[in-house]
């Protein structure tokens, strides 16, 4: 649930999913009659998952400057510490105050879904599932004939959103780790790079040179695998990229300042003229991997 940015911490996407998704996972038999809410075991759980994990992730998530994931996860976590409490205390909750908390929440999931669809499909259809289960509360409070179905509806979502994270975390977790997609999330309805003509030439400038390094990073990583840090012509890279030499000195030059490139500054010297010889640096390496590692985060 991020942006490509500087990790400080670990993401902690899957630790606040898996507590969401236990916390559905005890909420659901209260909405399905099966159990009842003042349970200790329940309250405590929802407490403790839902709401503590939760929280725990939307902090780190903020310290890694990942707004979305510290937004959501922070404040639908304090929302299950404030239901946990009421449950177990057996407060009896004013309907006006209870459906003016529920629209607040509406219309924050309305909007963080239109974030989501910018993320994946699972996660999407998670906060569609929250709007759902709001309207559900909403119209069970105003309407008490509506309570019994609209508890079932609820505790299907619940069932629903649990499986549904667990799935989520288990791509974070495991995707990174193993290099391949066990579990797709399903590609994000809404892509960042829809429509690029109408972008400003500013950003669709960075856009490009970003892709060109990644290109030109890529080619020099199989040459590393065949090869090791010998060097190689840049003319390699431009025949593999099918790119001229004025298409990509530039990115030369950014990957070389940055230290992701080496140049053989001897041939270099002899003859400045002459095509660059060049090879990844460790850094470079670096910078390839966690490239890869970024396209199964979320």
């Amino acid at each position: 649930m991020k942006a490509k940015t500087t990790e400080l911490f670990g993401n902690p996407t899957p630790i606040g999913l898996i507590g969401l998704a236990i916390g559905c996972m005890v909420l659901a038999p209260i909405e399905f009659g099966w159990t009842s809410g003042a349970d200790p075991q329940a309250w405590r759980w929802m407490l403790l998952t839902a709401g503590v994990l939760q929280i725990y992730a939307g902090v780190v998530d903020l310290i890694n400057k990942n707004v979305l994931g510290a937004t959501t996860f922070t404040v639908y976590g304090v929302l299950w510490v404030c239901n946990s409490w009421v449950t177990s205390a057996a407060m009896p909750a004013d309907p006006v105050t209870k459906g003016f908390i529920y629209l607040v929440f509406l219309a924050l999931s309305m909007f963080l879904l239109i974030g989501f669809l910018y993320v994946s499909r699972n996660l999407a259809l998670v906060l569609v599932e929250f709007n759902l289960i709001f309207i559900a509360n909403l119209f069970a409070l105003f309407n008490h004939d509506l309570h019994k179905p609209m508890a079932t509806i609820i505790g299907i979502l619940l069932v629903l959103v649990a499986i549904q994270c667990m799935w989520a975390a288990a791509g974070a977790v495991i995707n990174s780790m193993v290099g391949r997609n066990l579990f797709p999330q399903g590609p994000a309805p809404l892509s960042k790079t829809t429509g690029q003509e109408n972008m400003s030439d500013d950003f669709a400038s960075v856009k490009r040179h970003q892709n060109i390094r990644e290109q030109i990073v890529h080619v020099l990583y199989q040459f590393w695998e065949k090869h090791g840090f010998e060097f190689t012509e840049t003319t390699l890279v431009m025949d593999t990229l099918k790119c001229g030499k004025e298409e990509l000195v530039s990115d030369f030059q950014y990957l070389y300042y940055k230290g992701y490139v080496a140049r053989d500054e001897e041939s270099y010297q002899k003859n400045p003229d002459a095509p660059k010889r060049v090879h990844l640096t460790a850094q470079g390496l670096d910078y390839y991997t966690e490239a890869q590692m970024n396209k199964f985060k979320f």
